[in-house]
């Protein structure tokens, strides 16, 4: 029997050329970039959402403490439940839970927020003597942290918006095409407050931002919270002139 020519065995050599072992090993690598990529992308995706859960709730229940807290700041009609020395990192107000028609027993809250630590912290001390309007604050005081990793909200012009603002009633209703009809003045009261600013300080605006626990704020982990409170027990007057104080 006569051996095939050498063009024949050639021809019936089983494997792959060089050219296509190339071929295939480029196109298995661009295939393994393209999955790394998209489960790098989706692995962030899943963190960044995680995160920006985490800073909702913490914001959310921080704001709501806050906010709780100066709904039970009218202690009756015409008390003044925010207090001198107020300002721009720390709300000062007395506040207090009672069943009965007198209070005997009030709780004076400071909220301060540090910008170095970046935390909102409540230092709050029950009243040792006196009674409704007036009480005394002697006793030790005790601090709770409310939030971590909040920080100021800085627009991309202009400077940051301040923590907590305080504002007075206007002398008459004022409105507008960006501006509802408000009996509140639309300018904030320069703090911190004086010991008679402090009385006419009828609304409290809070704002701030959280971050989650590991403090990244890239792809939008952070969250800006903002909350108005009016201390009155009805609407405000909206007649001109106004003649509304805080707690009417």
């Amino acid at each position: 029997m006569k051996s095939p020519p050498p063009l024949s065995l050639a021809r019936d050599a089983q494997g792959f050329s060089l050219i296509e072992l190339l071929v295939a090993m480029l196109s298995a690598t661009v295939v393994a970039g393209a999955l790394f990529a998209v489960l790098n992308f989706s692995t962030k995706e899943t963190a960044a959402l995680s995160d920006k859960v985490q800073a909702d709730q913490t914001g959310r229940t921080a704001m709501t403490k806050i906010v709780d807290e100066l709904h039970s700041a009218c202690l009756g009609p015409t008390f003044r439940p925010v207090q001198e020395n107020s300002s721009e990192t720390n709300l000062r107000f007395i506040t207090a839970y009672s069943e009965k028609p007198s209070i005997a027993v009030a709780e004076r809250h400071e909220i301060v927020w540090s910008k170095t630590k970046q935390t909102l912290t409540d230092v709050h001390t029950k009243s040792t003597s006196g009674e409704y309007p007036e009480y005394e604050f002697n006793g030790a005081s005790e601090a709770t942290l409310i939030a971590a990793n909040v920080s100021q909200n800085e627009p991309t012009a202009g400077k940051p918006i301040p923590i907590f603002q305080y504002y007075s009633y206007a002398e008459e209703t004022t409105s507008g095409e960006t501006i509802p009809v408000t009996t509140i003045n639309t300018k904030a009261m320069t703090s911190p407050l004086g010991k008679e600013e402090a009385k006419e300080a009828a609304s409290v605006l809070i704002s701030f931002n959280t971050a989650p626990a590991n403090g990244k704020t890239t792809f939008n982990r952070s969250l800006l919270l903002s909350n108005q409170v009016t201390f009155a027990f009805s609407v405000p007057n909206s007649e001109t002139p106004i003649n509304d104080a805080p707690c009417q």
